[in-house]
């Protein structure tokens, strides 16, 4: 519910989460902030430790986090377009993180907005 797409697979979650740059006006953020400003002010909101890394086209982030007993490894991106931030987490357990990652990445980059 709250996210704008979803989507699961046996090993694998997809989400995107659009922000219009009116709603990130109360927190500071606005059509004039870089990828890297979204991505810190995502981290601070959802007390997270990661370092933001700028690689290949892509400001993205990663982090583990436990839900409903499992562990999870997150790979989340950060896009903007004319009137929004888009955060998209890639995710899947935490033990199959070593295969994901680089197919996430890729994912990533791939990753397209229409108007």
């Amino acid at each position: 519910v709250s996210q704008t797409a979803y989507l699961e697979s046996q090993n694998a979650i997809f989400t995107a989460l659009k922000e219009e740059f009116t709603e990130l006006e109360a927190v500071g953020i606005t059509k004039d902030s870089t990828l890297k400003d979204y991505a810190e002010a995502v981290k601070a909101a959802n007390s997270f430790t990661a370092n933001i890394i700028e690689k290949d086209g892509l400001v993205y982030f990663t982090y583990e986090k436990d839900v409903s007993g499992k562990s999870f490894f997150y790979l989340a991106t950060v896009y903007k377009t004319d009137d929004a931030f888009w955060l998209v987490n890639f995710a899947c357990e935490s033990k199959n993180k070593e295969e994901f990652e680089p197919k996430f990445i890729e994912w990533a980059k791939t990753v397209e907005f229409e108007k």
